[in-house]
């Protein structure tokens, strides 16, 4: 279960278009899945974690932050320092 939650919403078409540049992956998952049924799967993924979030965002990304020790101080959060709002803390 992740931790945090970024919000992807914004990014969604952007991340579509990236995993389309995979050419290889794309024509063998074209073939044995579905034309683009991957792009659909990636979203449906995302809202399903979107929905573990309090607010009402549409897309969102898992994580978890591991161990500081030896990483960072241990009140760190390098996530929440560079995206800002786009972080939500669960659990």
């Amino acid at each position: 279960m992740p931790s945090l939650l970024v919000d992807i919403t914004t990014k969604m078409d952007a991340k579509a278009a990236m995993l389309r540049e995979h050419k290889s992956q794309k024509d063998w998952l074209d073939v044995s899945q579905g034309k683009d049924a991957y792009i659909d799967a990636m979203r449906e993924m995302a809202e399903q974690v979107a929905d573990m979030s309090d607010s009402q965002v549409r897309y969102a990304e898992g994580w978890r932050q591991h161990l500081h020790v030896g990483l960072s101080a241990q009140d760190g959060d390098p996530l929440s320092d560079v995206l800002g709002d786009l972080v939500e803390r669960i659990g």
